[in-house]
């Protein structure tokens, strides 16, 4: 029962105002360790972002173009290696076998029969 409360407050705390938090960050909480550093970062503002620079659009690559291509080679091989197909059981395996409608063909030439 004590560690859901814990968790709890420490919920409660991460939601609060950033007004808040810069004040907790000049002097912690009670529960905190002597020499815990916490940094508030600033939010962005909307403004300073030119118009037409949207998270949805492409971005040009800074640096190496190489380096990136490899970043997303290895990213994709992750994401490949994560959608692997589930293997499929015996009693799937004959259901679909029984579900392929099959046709017997007989070819007939002169006195040679296929």
């Amino acid at each position: 029962a004590s560690g859901s409360s814990s968790s709890s407050r420490r919920r409660r705390r991460r939601r609060r105002r950033s007004g808040d938090a810069a004040a907790e960050a000049d002097h912690g909480t009670a529960d905190d360790p002597e020499r815990t550093v916490v940094k508030v970062r600033e939010p962005r503002k909307k403004e300073e972002r030119e118009p037409g620079t949207g998270f949805d659009e492409v971005q040009s690559i800074k640096g190496s173009t190489r380096m990136e291509a490899k970043k997303q080679r290895r990213r994709e091989g992750r994401e490949q290696g994560r959608r692997r197909v589930p293997i499929i059981t015996e009693a799937e395996f004959l259901a679909r076998r029984e579900a392929v409608e099959r046709v017997m063909v007989v070819r007939q030439s002169g006195e040679r029969t296929q």
